[in-house]
């Protein structure tokens, strides 16, 4: 998507190092162990960027973008 910083009012502790992995700096005024939300349980540790973000352009009603690199 091209962003290298983003804001979080809430982020989750297992976003930080996918953030941080793709060179994302992520502030945020609250860090939560787990957010309590149905895409972050769809979501698996060892999916791929392009499954993770298909995943969530399918459950939003949208198609999902082409690969990212």
């Amino acid at each position: 998507m091209g962003f290298r910083v983003c804001h979080g009012v809430v982020v989750s502790r297992r976003a930080l190092p996918v953030l941080e992995d793709h060179g994302i700096t992520c502030t945020r005024d609250t860090l939560a162990d787990r957010l309590n939300c149905a895409t972050e349980t769809a979501l698996t540790d060892d999916m791929s960027l392009e499954s993770a973000y298909a995943e969530i352009a399918r459950r939003a009603g949208r198609p999902a973008a082409p690969a990212m690199s």
